[in-house]
């Protein structure tokens, strides 16, 4: 009889009576793991190949396509995990039913390296027979004594230098490093390094050369690259130098520092409108008719022009008077005008009668600064003189009438078409600053609203008063729309 030549396959089984012998009824099942942001079609180029050995089953296994945001985030990481743990059991349980021993062996890659590490460590009814890892993110500090043991054929990480992908894993986020670009250096576990970058892999030329072997004859062919140091592995080494997670802290902190401004104004807009509505509202309450002015009459109009936001609340101020307490006033006692309920509100803190009586000039200016002349269209009225008569009107009767005024006094002394809504949005605020005669303006909005003053049932009481202190905002020299009225 001619003397046949043996294939690898066949000494290798000759060298191995367990695998050889068909009474043990041993099937070695590979299971390939992918990474991140992909389909794996490199899994078409392995499972023909590794196929070829005899009494060899590859199997691709999988968890859908594992995005780099759930990279980053660890609480993301464990699934992936359980479900390969799972399919492992099914395949075990699969060839128990047929009373066959299975030996698993995995090849990983990428984030399939974290995955079977994280597997191995969480099981113990998981051994495996052959590992290696590919383009590892695991770190390269990993301790390997709680899984060797469960390791029990050939364990194998080939690293790329050129693979920039590890390093990136490391500065995003934690828990992950750099083994597959420079090894783990570990006596438990085989190094070899190519020239390679992340997926340069998955080649049939480095199958054959490096994975078939592992397999088919239990044997680890070594790599004959050097490496060298280039510009793009010396970018890679100093990257690799920064702690991990900087990249992930870095991302967090710009976030904050571009979006805690913003909402913070939200909020703080959001709470100056809630105060606003409530001061309108107590403002929109009729008064009792006892109570007295808080201005003679007699007082005479000032003469000098507004030119600031002080000179207005200096001006409004000596109009609201000072510390006024009557029972019959069921906003209870006031200062400059400013309510207990409306205080608490404005400074987030509980206040008193005493709180309100010693009201400072420079606490009453704030709250008038931060509630009229801050509000919403207010601050976008250009003219120090039109903004401090429509604040007055704001302060006196209230945001629908003072802004209706001013509305009224565009149609009818400008022809301008606005709405005679009370809200005084861009298109009001836009056609006042655009008035050719600011003066006017004041003018004819300060006789619409005495107009509509004259309706109040308390205007016999308090009509001289609110004429003169509409009067004190009015320009120097007036145009006589209401002939008359505020000489």
């Amino acid at each position: 009889m001619s003397q046949q030549t043996q294939s690898p396959s066949q000494a290798a089984r000759d060298a191995n009576p367990e695998r050889s012998d068909p009474a043990t009824d041993v099937v070695d099942v590979v299971i390939l793991l992918h990474g991140i942001r992909t389909r794996a079609f490199w899994y078409d180029l392995v499972q023909p190949i590794l196929g070829e050995i005899d009494g060899t089953v590859v199997k691709p296994l999988g968890y859908d396509y594992f995005s780099a945001l759930r990279l980053v985030f660890p609480f993301f990481r464990s699934g992936p995990a359980r479900k390969i743990a799972d399919d492992i059991r099914d395949i075990k349980s699969r060839y128990d039913q047929k009373n066959k021993r299975v030996r698993i062996s995995v090849i990983a890659h990428s984030f399939g390296t974290y995955t079977i590490a994280t597997l191995l460590r969480q099981t113990r009814d998981i051994d495996l027979h052959h590992l290696v890892l590919c383009g590892s993110v695991l770190p390269n500090n990993f301790n390997f004594d709680s899984i060797s043991r469960k390791i029990h054929g050939k364990f194998v990480n080939d690293a790329g230098a050129r693979d920039a992908w590890p390093v990136l894993a490391k500065i995003s986020s934690f828990g992950y490093g750099v083994s597959g670009t420079f090894g783990f250096q570990s006596g438990l576990i085989e190094d070899r390094f190519h020239d390679f970058a992340h997926s340069d892999f998955f080649n049939k030329e480095f199958i054959r050369t490096y994975w078939l072997p592992i397999f088919d004859q239990d044997q680890v062919n070594h790599s004959s690259y050097e490496r060298k140091p280039s510009w793009r592995t010396r970018l890679i080494n100093l990257l690799a130098l920064a702690p991990p997670g900087i990249l992930l802290v870095g991302l967090i902190a710009a976030a904050l520092y571009l979006a805690v401004p913003p909402l913070y104004a939200t909020y703080k807009e959001t709470v100056l409108s809630i105060l606003i509505n409530q001061i309108d509202k107590e403002r929109s309450k009729v008064k009792p008719v006892a109570a007295p002015p808080a201005v003679p009459p007699s007082t005479p109009r000032s003469t000098e022009t507004v030119a600031s936001d002080d000179d207005i609340l200096s001006r409004i101020l000596k109009w609201e008077g000072g510390y006024a307490s009557s029972p019959q006033d069921p906003a209870g006692p006031t200062n400059a005008g400013i309510t207990i309920a409306q205080w608490s509100t404005f400074t987030g803190k509980p206040a008193d009668a005493d709180t309100i009586k010693n009201l400072t000039r420079t606490q009453v200016m704030d709250f008038y600064r931060d509630n009229f002349l801050q509000r919403p269209g207010v601050r976008s009225i250009k003219n120090p003189a039109v903004r401090g008569a429509y604040v007055n009107m704001l302060v006196q009767s209230g945001p629908v009438q003072a802004t209706k005024a001013f509305q009224t006094a565009l149609k009818g002394s400008f022809q301008v078409s606005v709405p005679l809504d009370g809200v005084l949005g861009p298109f009001t605020v836009a056609s006042i600053n655009a008035v050719g005669d600011p003066d006017l303006l004041i003018e004819a909005a300060s006789c619409a609203l005495l107009d509509a003053l004259k309706g109040s049932p308390v205007f016999s009481a308090f009509g001289r008063s609110w004429t003169r202190r509409l009067a004190d905002f009015l320009p120097k020299d007036l145009k006589g729309v209401c002939p008359g009225t505020f000489q």
